[in-house]
């Protein structure tokens, strides 16, 4: 087949051209339903859509081999690349083992999505970058790597290459590229201005091509437009369905067999606050459409609540089940398209005071410091805590907006053990700046509100602020300990005449609700550290003196049991904090999930720190037991956990120790 622009100005129209004849030529097979936009499509299973000669400023597709080459270079494939002008740059590829490819002609887009279909023969890599390599994209057997201005970083590591087809995807918009592989977001950069699908499977330099990729090319598709999340879950499935290909569900850990997708859920489900008689489980589907969440218990009819996830959303939902049993062991199986997904919880009860209760908890977690080969949140698993917290940092943002706590929130979700930690133990969260907004901040950056809805969005506390008052705190009870969630951003004001660190009405509640607290601990859930360690600490210039208020009013009303968890500073800390009267305050500041840890204090620690440890580490987080009223000789034992190295510290204080 051949198409004959009559001059330059008609290039465009040939592209339509082209698309037309190449969907016609399909015939029966599975139909792609998103065509707009579509500016190149080559597909080894439709020779019609490699077989293409244009004059001018040329582009050809066909197989240009002497015979036997093929089976000489059987493993070795150089893959499509789009030359922009002046570069005169060729470059060939080989479909399934069958054709080759050349192009000279360019195709500039600003935004874009692109696909790739690939089978490696071997630990191999692909890359998808401009012409010049300097902003590039590339998957390898250890991770994915972006390489912006000059920089490489890694942005996730061992999502498992596979000798299986699978997708390579990114779409990019205006400065921001977000990528894809094996059906999952895996992250997203800024500053890609002059990222383009000018190269897929090879880099350029100085007019010599070299190979990134072994193995198969199997169909390319290049949208000139950056397509939606839902087109491009539609586009996925259809790759996913023609060419078999194999869904990575988790970052290195591809399933048994190339599959359909085994459900509609695309994140979670997540059991999020728990009660008495209460449940609240989260999830996000792949798509917008109806969920049906089933609650089952021996001796109790069966209940059943219908969803419907949105857009406007993100896809997700939470079910907040009530009225249910004490103490009570439930299933939940959630249908929403495929296989349907099974897990199982127990109600606290009265049973939890006369035994150990565990908090499993940690912060800061960036995608690119994540462990290889394996999990914190596998790790955080095998504690078998009766709740798990995430404190702030969780995930990480530049400004806190909608969409940027959206998407970062679903990469680390995707991470492996992030399901089977939380679908069955009760999950919940608070935030510190990061994930509210730019590093520091306060409640008075522009895109607050936007946090706020975001951070509901994804997750399922018992409530958030009071009914006239917006925020993320909140408490809830479990066993014999009180767990109060404190927001220490939304109303936070770093000004010098009036600084606060929870606000009015925040502070009141929690002063109150501690003094009305019947359990026995009182745990305050900070995402940032009481001691002085940051100014925007509890400690530091702009909040000590609520600290202290604080303090005296815990001190004052002799409320016994009153400790905190706390994040934000990359590393582990302890400290033991003076509140007057004799009594102390302990902060267990848990390592980071997955940041570089920064060193303890050079020279002499300050006076109130126990403990300091985290310089070699990237991966860590804490647990504390509160011990029954009937141990008289422990309160509480504090531990703190590498991935890496295990137990690295523990910590056990007495009932005198917290006041009791």
């Amino acid at each position: 087949m051949t198409l004959s622009p009559k001059d330059q100005r008609h290039r465009g129209c040939l592209w339509v051209a082209f698309i037309l004849v190449s969907l016609t030529a399909m015939g029966a097979r599975p139909a792609l339903d998103v065509t707009e936009g579509l500016a190149l499509r080559l597909d080894a299973a439709d020779k019609a859509t490699i077989d293409v000669t244009t004059s001018g400023s040329t582009s050809r597709w066909g197989d240009t081999s002497p015979e036997g080459r093929h089976a000489a270079q059987e493993n070795q494939a150089h893959c499509p690349t789009w030359v922009p002008p002046g570069t005169g740059v060729p470059a060939a590829m080989r479909f399934d083992g069958k054709q080759d490819f050349l192009a000279f002609q360019p195709l500039p887009l600003r935004d874009f999505a692109a696909f790739v279909v690939f089978t490696p023969a071997s630990a191999s890599s692909v890359l998808l970058g401009d012409a010049g390599n300097r902003d590039w994209i590339r998957i390898e057997p250890r991770g994915i790597k972006a390489k912006w201005s000059n920089s490489t970083r890694l942005v996730s590591g061992d999502h498992g290459l596979v000798k299986s087809a699978q997708i390579f995807s990114v779409v990019r918009q205006g400065s921001k590229a977000r990528f894809y592989l094996g059906g999952h977001l895996r992250g997203s950069v800024d500053k890609a201005e002059r990222f383009t699908p000018a190269h897929i499977g090879h880099k350029s330099t100085g007019g010599k091509t070299e190979n990134f990729f072994k193995g198969d090319i199997h169909e390319v598709l290049v949208y000139g437009r950056a397509i939606s999340e839902d087109e491009h879950s539609r586009v996925d499935r259809f790759l996913t369905a023609k060419w078999k290909a194999i869904e990575l569900s988790e970052p290195g850990q591809p399933p048994a067999e190339p599959a359909e997708p085994v459900s509609g859920i695309s994140h979670g489900p997540m059991l999020g606050a728990v009660s008495e008689t209460t449940a609240a489980i989260w999830l996000r589907t792949r798509q917008p459409g109806e969920v049906r969440i089933a609650l089952e218990s021996p001796g109790e009819p069966a209940r059943e609540m219908v969803l419907q996830t949105g857009a406007d959303a993100d896809n997700t939902a939470v079910a907040r089940f009530e009225r249910l049993r004490v103490d009570t062991a439930y299933s939940y199986e959630i249908n929403a398209g495929g296989a349907p997904f099974r897990a199982s919880f127990r109600t606290f009860g009265p049973s939890m005071t006369a035994r150990k209760v565990r908090v499993v908890y940690g912060y800061g977690y960036s995608p690119g410091n994540r462990m290889r080969g394996d999990s914190i949140f596998t790790h955080m698993a095998r504690r078998k805590g009766d709740v798990v917290l995430f404190i702030g940092d969780f995930p990480y943002t530049s400004s806190g907006k909608r969409s940027q706590v959206h998407e970062q929130n679903r990469v680390i979700r995707e991470n492996k053990g992030f399901t089977p930690l939380t679908s069955g133990t009760p999950t919940c969260a608070v935030w510190d700046d990061h994930d509210f907004g730019p590093n520091d901040c306060d409640g008075t950056h522009p895109n607050a509100q936007e946090a706020l809805q975001a951070f509901k969005e994804y997750w399922a506390n018992p409530r958030y602020g009071q009914a006239d008052h917006p925020g993320i705190y909140s408490s809830f009870v479990i066993g014999d300990v009180e767990v109060f969630l404190l927001d220490g951003r939304y109303h936070a004001r770093q000004s010098e005449d009036a600084p606060t660190m929870l606000g009015d009405r925040q502070f009141r509640w929690l002063c109150d609700s501690l003094k009305g607290s019947t359990a026995r601990y009182k745990l305050l859930a900070s995402g940032t550290p009481f001691a002085r360690v940051k100014n925007d600490c509890w400690g530091g210039k702009f909040y000590v003196a609520e600290r202290e208020r604080l303090f005296a009013f815990i001190a004052e009303q002799k409320i016994g049991g009153v400790l905190a968890i706390s994040g934000d500073i990359h590393r582990c800390d302890v400290h033991r904090l003076p509140m007057g009267g004799g009594r102390h305050f302990h902060d267990f500041t848990a390592g980071a999930l997955a940041r570089v840890h920064r060193k303890p204090p050079k020279d002499t620690w300050p006076e109130a720190m126990l403990y300091s440890y985290g310089n070699t580490e990237r991966n860590m987080f804490g647990e504390i037991d509160f011990h029954p009223a009937s141990d008289a000789e422990t309160a509480i034992t504090f531990r703190s956990f590498s991935g890496a190295n295990g137990l690295t510290y523990r910590l056990r204080l007495s009932p005198e120790d917290l006041g009791l």
